[in-house]
């Protein structure tokens, strides 16, 4: 036999109730050692499922329908069948040394004490001003003290439905079981409308005990506020009510495993989050820690009870964030249910399905997108993408060269266009050295598992990752490995072929972090499987240095981004027609994580601009280059603010193919992204960096010309610019000729390192 079974009657529309019921019951009595049995009519799966959030040992049963339908032609209201349908269940629990019947509209408010003594068959609290009737809500049963004459006339009440319907379930238990002789105390029942007229302390009540029509779920009874908030304060978030539990030192080891178990999954979750879960998950998204935005998305499902809307959008992208594919599949089909966000939820389903490389499927949504919206721009690029992925991908050119994977990030047709141009530049510099190389086209966000680096294995010589700013958290985030490239640690370890990474560089911006292990962890696995990583700043290979140990440190090198020497590997520019009177300085300002380059000071930044170009004028025509359609933005901005007319020169989309004659014909380019500063100064142009990142300090450091770069929070701004640009529009032959010499001493780093890779390569050829 069994100890203790607590019995909770209830039905959906009682739902919320009986969740309080269950975790007022664990949190006020933590180290009872009892089994939940939720006796009920309706409730479905998922609401069964909900219950288990609250206590350890919680098992719901329906209560059998024929049996409802018979006693619901005595009882006063239909619901209250349920009632007497589970007081007669549990009576019937002969397994059991002990049944607690409670009502799901109570909450338990301290320890059960005399409950759990009770000696009679049964017991109960009787009404106060009727003592010889016994109170609903709360009863003590001991079946094994039930007599058999006793059992067989509940069984008939059962069978046959006939009851005096006075009292619901606590009127039969009497008529069959006897009035007891010694009723327990009224603080194991206290009716709210007792103690509303009562002067009571929460703590000198064990159970509290909601009756009438209106329930506290349902928005209460009018003149009951006060004694209902004493059911709100109950309504626990689950991830509370398990923190709760484990901290607690009454709590039985079962139910510690239980809330541990439980809570674990949003550890990083503080409590003040619990709160205010919308706003834990977008500052989770704007710090890029990806994972703490997974965990305060779950919760919010957990707070609502349902996975719908919003809340599974949410759920479905950071789920995708974190490479838990199967649960965003799920989050975002049900997201897709909501007219108004399916064409999002379908576009992020395509981006998910064409990271796992099943284009099948990623084209499906994207197209169920497009149905939805027809001008939906994002899910456009997705299809776009889809096809030509599609038609790159796994396929090696034909011929006698070495066949080289390129894992980079491919941007699409308008993309930013330093990383257009990124690509071509790493390919440009290694065929000097390797020849005429059969590269395979592999996107960094696309899953690089086990499968694939076995393909790799078997079809290609070599892999080269890079170049760019791969170590970043937020661009294409995802679980596997915390940075741009997704690729998994037993795919590193898997590989047999020479692994280069390069150029890469480490791309954190001011105020930002890598979250958790798996970057550390990841970076430490890719620098041990590699044949040589050179990264494109030395403030990258400090960094990246640090974080892979002493063991690991000498293998990482410095290798520049070598769209610093793109001018020597492709050849000049093709000369742009001059037919401007004046120089020409091109600005470039970059918009992609705004609050992480100018802080609360863009209005003084766009003043400074404007001073700097009132004081070119009749010296130099300033113009705007655009690396991306956003970075067109300063040219509104001027024009609003200051009254501030330049044009734009776009080097994005259709304007890339004339990027470099375009960049070519300038004197100087003020550059804020790194490629506006880098791709110059490649083909020869004299460059002034506006440093909103620390990669443009370390390229300058690396170069030698530190004095070419001015802080976008520098109080003297537009003065310091003025200054800077002012003296290479004095003396371009000078300025040019400092360009030439450092790019030289970049050229003669990047030779030794193709060099020290085609070796690599040749070496692992000849092998086999």
């Amino acid at each position: 036999m069994t100890g203790t079974t607590i019995v909770l009657i209830g039905s959906r529309e009682y739902r919320e109730g009986l969740e309080v019921a269950l975790a007022s019951l664990a949190r006020s009595n933590p180290g009872l050692d009892a089994d939940v049995l939720v006796l009920h009519e309706d409730l479905e799966p998922g609401d069964a499922d909900r219950l288990a959030l609250w206590h350890p040992r919680v098992t719901a049963r329906t209560l059998p329908a024929e049996d409802l339908t018979r006693l619901a032609r005595h009882a006063s209201t239909p619901h209250r069948a349920a009632h007497v349908m589970g007081a007669l269940r549990a009576a019937d629990l002969e397994g059991s040394e002990r049944v607690i019947v409670l009502d799901a509209d109570v909450v338990v408010l301290g320890g059960l004490g005399a409950l759990l003594e009770t000696t009679a068959p049964y017991a109960t609290v009787m009404r106060p001003k009727a003592p010889g009737r016994p109170l609903r809500g709360v009863a003590v049963l001991r079946p094994d003290l039930i007599d058999a004459a006793e059992r067989a006339r509940l069984q008939e009440v059962r069978a046959n439905g006939d009851y005096v319907h006075q009292d619901e379930e606590a009127g039969v238990l009497a008529a069959v079981l006897g009035t007891p002789d010694a009723p327990l105390p009224e603080i194991y029942n206290l009716d709210k409308r007792r103690a509303a007229g009562l002067d009571l302390a929460a703590d000198d009540v064990r159970i509290l005990h909601f009756s009438g029509r209106f329930k506290p779920w349902h928005g209460g009874e009018h003149g009951f506020e006060a004694v209902e908030d004493l059911w709100s304060r109950e309504v626990w978030h689950p991830i509370a009510h398990w923190r709760a539990l484990a901290a607690d030192a009454r709590a039985s080891d079962e139910m510690l495993a239980f809330a541990e178990d439980h809570a674990a999954p949003y550890a990083l979750l503080a409590d003040a989050d619990l709160e205010d879960l919308e706003g834990a998950l977008r500052t989770a998204r704007a710090d890029g820690d990806f994972e703490r935005a997974y965990q305060a998305a779950r919760a919010r499902a957990l707070e609502a009870g349902t996975v719908v809307g919003q809340v599974a959008l949410d759920l479905g992208t950071t789920a995708v964030a974190t490479s838990r594919a199967d649960d965003a599949r799920v989050a975002l089909a049900l997201a897709a249910a909501d007219p108004e966000l399916a064409p999002r939820a379908w576009t992020v389903l395509a981006q998910l399905e064409w990271t796992y490389r099943d284009y099948d499927a990623a084209a499906a949504a994207a197209v169920a997108a497009m149905r939805l919206r027809p001008a939906d721009l994002h899910a456009r690029r997705r299809l776009e993408r889809v096809e030509r992925t599609r038609a790159e991908d796994g396929v090696v050119p034909a011929g006698d060269g070495p066949a080289i994977g390129h894992v980079a990030f491919y941007v699409d047709g308008d993309g930013n266009y330093g990383d257009v141009l990124l690509p071509v530049a790493v390919r440009a510099s290694l065929a000097h050295e390797l020849g005429d190389v059969r590269w395979t086209t592999m996107h960094a966000h696309q899953v690089f598992d086990v499968e694939r680096a076995r393909w790799a294995n078997e079809h290609l010589d070599a892999i080269v990752v890079g170049g760019g700013g791969l170590f970043l958290p937020d661009t294409s985030p995802n679980g596997n490995s915390g940075w741009q490239w997704n690729v998994t640690d037993e795919a590193l370890e898997a590989l047999e072929i020479p692994l280069v990474v390069y150029t890469v560089g480490y791309n954190i911006f001011p105020g930002q972090r890598f979250h958790g292990t798996r970057f550390a962890e990841s970076v430490r696995t890719l620098v041990s499987a590699a044949a040589f990583v050179g990264l494109r700043n030395h403030g990258s290979v400090n960094a990246v240095r640090e974080i892979v140990g002493p063991e690991l440190a000498d293998k990482v090198t410095f290798l520049p981004c070598v769209t610093t020497v793109y001018g020597q590997l492709a050849g000049p520019a093709p000369a742009a027609p001059r037919s401007e009177p004046l120089p020409i300085v091109l600005l470039n300002i970059a918009y992609d994580r705004q609050s992480r380059r100018f802080g609360e000071g863009y209005g003084r930044f766009v003043a400074e601009l404007a001073a700097f170009i009132r004081a070119l004028e009749g010296r130099a025509e300033v113009r705007c280059l655009a690396h991306t359609r956003e970075d067109e933005r300063i040219v509104g901005d001027l024009r609003r603010s200051h009254g501030v007319e330049i044009a734009t020169d776009a080097v994005y989309g259709p304007g890339s193919e004339d990027a470099l004659a375009t960049i070519g014909r300038a004197t100087v380019v003020v550059g804020m992204r790194g490629h506006a500063s880098m791709i110059p100064f490649g083909i020869g142009v004299p460059i002034v960096s506006l440093i909103s990142h620390a990669k443009l300090r370390y390229f300058l450091e690396d170069i030698g010309h530190l004095e070419w770069g001015v802080e976008v929070d520098d109080e003297r701004l537009g003065d310091r610019l003025t200054e800077v640009v002012g003296a290479i529009l004095d003396e371009p032959a000078r300025y040019r000729a400092e360009v030439a010499d450092a790019q030289e001493r970049l050229r003669e780093v990047v030779d030794g390192a193709n060099g020290r890779i085609a070796a690599a390569i040749d070496a692992k050829r000849v092998a086999e």
